[in-house]
């Protein structure tokens, strides 16, 4: 295709979320990948926003077809904020929001040694601060949910509200 979306036979476009204005529909390519696949397999090679108005189409998320990596994301209550993990292995950064109106993304490093998955997160009323779960990796075993942070996204200010939450104990 012309737009650079080239999909492979098998891979699996579903459709994922339409805006609440319904201009945009946004679908998601599932990770053919062999291996564990954490968090009920919610993790994606190709997330592409489709304009119903023009047919215009925007990979906003593309893997690296050597990278392997996968990523997750959210899009938020208001229709003008993704929230993903990066698309690349290469990314000095834990998650990233990027702002459909103005096409800017704020980068975000977390001050602990976790990993997140962005499915889970929500941005407040105030779209100024985010809270989502942060998940240990046991090696040769599976990722945990460990604790809640809610990060400042003006001030960069980090806070565990809840932490070491044993998976017996999971709210």
């Amino acid at each position: 295709d012309k737009r650079g979306l080239i999909l492979d036979g098998d891979d699996e476009v579903i459709p994922y979320y339409w805006s609440k204005d319904g201009r945009f529909l946004f679908a998601r390519v599932r990770s053919r990948l062999s291996g564990c696949c954490w968090i009920n397999g919610n993790r994606s090679v190709l997330l592409v926003r489709l304009n119903l108005e023009t047919g215009e189409q925007v990979a906003l998320l593309n893997v690296d077809y050597y990278s392997a990596n996968v990523f997750n994301f959210s899009i938020s209550d208001s229709d003008r904020y993704l929230l993903f993990t990066p698309p690349s292995y290469n990314l000095p950064y834990d998650f990233a929001i990027l702002d459909f109106q103005t096409w800017e993304t704020q980068e975000v490093s977390l001050k602990f040694d976790k990993s997140v998955h962005m499915s889970y997160a929500k941005l407040s009323p105030k779209e100024d601060k985010v809270i989502l779960p942060l998940f240990e990796f046991i090696p040769y075993d599976d990722y945990y949910f460990d604790s809640i942070v809610l990060i400042d996204l003006i001030s960069g200010k980090q806070d565990i509200l809840i932490t070491n939450i044993e998976s017996e104990e999971e709210l």
